[in-house]
């Protein structure tokens, strides 16, 4: 079914990009994506001290893996979803003025999806996802960049948020705040 598909791309992302970190990795049959704590995904042992992050949407997967000390996070929607009133109860009257600014209706649209991805991507970057209220940190000075977007979160300077719109997908990074992101736009 299709939730179970995107589940397993997710960890089909997870495991590719832990075994381009970790040269000598085990073989991924040998080895599991497993749920931990607040249903954060965990690397195996064989992986020492990284962490990873996932996200699937309409059959595409994507993950981060990083040095489990950095407090990173992914989230990635289809860039057509239609879900602005949903989104409108979730964040700050500045960052509903910011989705409303746009110069068109698509803009808007992405832009609704820009807050929530990085909502998502910020509550994975604690480890608790939806599970915990620090995800509501509103987001501020949304900018273009080279990446794509770059925003503040509000009274959080460790972390910043760099997304991309790209082709039929929004994916939102959480990334420690002293990391260039720009690198990654080729990707």
């Amino acid at each position: 079914d299709h939730a179970r598909s995107d589940f397993l791309v997710g960890r089909i992302a997870a495991k590719s990009a832990a075994r381009a970190l970790v040269s000598r990795a085990p073989a991924p049959d040998q080895w599991e994506v497993a749920p931990g704590p607040n249903q954060r995904p965990l690397l195996a042992p064989e992986f020492g001290h990284s962490a990873v992050s996932l996200a699937h949407a309409d059959s595409v997967g994507i993950a981060i893996v990083h040095d489990a000390e950095w407090r990173c996070g992914v989230d990635v929607e289809l860039r057509l979803r239609d879900a602005n009133d949903v989104i409108a109860t979730q964040v700050s009257e500045a960052e509903r003025a910011w989705a409303r600014d746009a110069s068109d209706a698509v803009e808007v649209r992405e832009r609704w999806l820009l807050l929530w991805t990085a909502r998502e991507a910020l509550g994975k970057s604690f480890g608790t996802g939806l599970l915990d209220s620090e995800r509501l940190q509103p987001t501020q000075n949304w900018k273009h960049s080279a990446f794509g977007w770059r925003a503040d979160v509000e009274n959080d300077p460790a972390v910043r948020v760099c997304a991309l719109v790209a082709g039929s997908f929004i994916v939102s990074l959480v990334l420690p705040a002293g990391l260039d992101p720009d690198p990654l736009a080729q990707w």
